[in-house]
């Protein structure tokens, strides 16, 4: 195994691509991740596509009904986790992803306390998603949801 140093990033690693694969306790100081804004449904029943690519957190203002999240550019690899947040500044009308699908494929999401959340109108909310691939395209949907304001 050869060791990567980036900044004053020291240790056994492996590379592939863009990816730094830790095998060993990673120990960070501060996490700075990039928010991505991106536009809610413009009617009912839309698909909105999500691009794994350019982040794992997107900001979506005043969505005007219920949408679908399509992730798009998510690796497919067996026992692998991986995070995604919507925040959701709602405005007089209470809207939430209440169905995903991973490219393009529709998977079920199983909600935190087994009950599909209810927006809340003129508040901050963020729905999370965990998603777990126990195979090839075998994947686990766990969703949970917060109301702020």
């Amino acid at each position: 195994m050869n060791d990567l140093y980036v900044g004053t990033i020291h240790g056994p690693t492996g590379v592939t691509g863009n990816a730094i694969n830790v095998t060993d306790t990673l120990s960070i100081q501060q996490i700075e991740t990039k928010t991505n804004t991106s536009s809610g449904p413009t009617g009912a029943s839309q698909t909105i596509d999500y691009d794994f690519e350019d982040g794992d957190v997107f900001a979506i203002s005043q969505p005007s009904d219920n949408w679908t999240a399509n992730i798009t550019n998510l690796p497919v690899v067996g026992n692998k986790t991986y995070g995604l947040v919507f925040m959701i500044e709602q405005g007089n009308s209470a809207n939430l992803i209440d169905a995903f699908q991973i490219a393009s494929s529709n998977t079920t999401i199983l909600w935190s306390d087994a009950t599909a959340p209810t927006a809340t109108a003129n508040r901050t909310e963020v729905e999370s998603f965990t998603l777990f691939c126990s195979a090839s395209s075998n994947w686990t949907v766990l969703g949970q949801y917060a109301s702020f304001g």
